[in-house]
Order: C-alpha cells, then sequence, then structure tokens
C-alpha cells in the first residue's frame, strides 16, 4: 500500500530495509 503510493510521485522502491527494536513492556507479547 505505502509502496504504491510512493509509485504514485514518481519515487520507486529499490530496498526494503528492516527496523530492528528490542522489545519494551508495551509491545513484547507482540510477535516479531
Amino acid at each position: 500500500k505505502k509502496i504504491v503510493g510512493l509509485e504514485g510521485y514518481e519515487l520507486k522502491v529499490t530496498k526494503r530495509i528492516p527496523i530492528t527494536i528490542p522489545p519494551n513492556k508495551n509491545n513484547k507479547k507482540y510477535p516479531n
């Protein structure tokens, strides 16, 4: 969805890099 939106502005996504952050007390119950 977001990539398609960027392509509407003639921007091309060439690489996707995940952002990894350590879990905290608010999100540690969610799967990675």
